[in-house]
């Protein structure tokens, strides 16, 4: 007679061996046990997940707020001084998140870094953020290269992050002179490229480990820029900021440049834990 497998079901009451027997013969019953048993969980009724924490207090300051031109959509968020005096003007960070903060829902790309360019910044001066989040790359390169042409034009996330900068200058107090830029690892391809097509626009930047044109140099010279990355970053090659910051020094101009011994992709958090990158960041204005 064909042995077949009896059903497992008992194997979720009873630390047992699975037990097999000739077909149509009845099942031995258990042993009597005085110690009651929890059914396990099936895969029909997995485990509740814990609770997401709580959002940190800083994020109901960010405004959420999206840019649309026709069928184009920018969500971001903005940081507004509180109580600002009338008359006033006030300096403007843009902040360019990197590529895992990609998407649509207005919240993912505040994860990395804006919660110390809120808390550092803050403590020096009161200042605008403007947060856009990118559906796709900044700079229209993938950041793993050797090298890289800047394209002829700028992405339609990065076109738009500019048409949306000049309707917040309409709209807020911004000072036009302290309007500065700055982002991490794809963020920090877009500032290198942002700054390479507008460099009139800003006042200073600091991509964090970032990569640009080395082509573009020349036109840099005369803006101020702080530049971080690790020399273990595996991701975006420390050559790509050590090669940039070398061209724009050849062209004649002074860019600062930090590197960190031993440190990997994630240059952001002491770049931006840095209390004073801020006092070096404000202090810059367009003459």
């Amino acid at each position: 007679m064909r042995l077949t497998p009896i059903s497992l079901a008992l194997t979720a009451l009873f630390s047992a061996h699975v037990t097999f027997a000739q077909s149509g013969l009845a099942t031995p019953a258990p042993a009597a046990s005085s110690t009651s048993v929890t059914p396990a969980a099936t895969p029909s009724t997995p485990a509740p997940k814990p609770a997401p924490p709580p959002d940190p207090e800083w994020y109901a300051r960010l405004d959420a707020l999206s840019y649309t031109d026709g069928d184009f959509t920018l969500p971001y968020r903005l940081l507004k001084p509180d109580n600002p005096e009338p008359g006033k003007l006030y300096p403007l960070i843009l902040f360019l998140h990197g590529a895992g903060e990609v998407g649509t829902d207005n919240k993912r790309h505040l994860g990395n870094s804006v919660g110390e360019i809120v808390k550092y910044a803050s403590a020096k001066e009161p200042f605008f953020l403007l947060a856009p989040q990118s559906k796709g790359w900044w700079a229209g390169v993938h950041w793993n290269l050797d090298s890289h042409v800047m394209p002829e034009k700028p992405t339609r996330n990065l076109a738009a992050v500019v048409a949306l900068l000049e309707q917040i200058e309409k709209n807020y107090p911004v000072d036009p002179k302290r309007i500065y830029v700055t982002g991490l690892s794809m963020g920090g391809l877009g500032v290198w490229d942002i700054i390479s097509r507008y460099p009139e626009k800003f006042a200073a930047a600091v991509p964090v480990c970032g990569a640009a044109d080395l082509a573009q140099a020349p036109k840099l010279v005369n803006l101020p820029l702080w530049t971080f990355h690790g020399d273990k970053d595996t991701v975006i090659k420390v050559h790509r900021s050590r090669d940039m910051v070398a061209a724009i020094r050849a062209a004649g101009g002074h860019p600062i440049y930090t590197e960190r011994p031993g440190l990997g992709h994630n240059a952001w958090d002491p770049a931006y834990k840095n209390i004073y990158l801020y006092d070096w960041l404000f202090a810059q204005s367009k003459k």
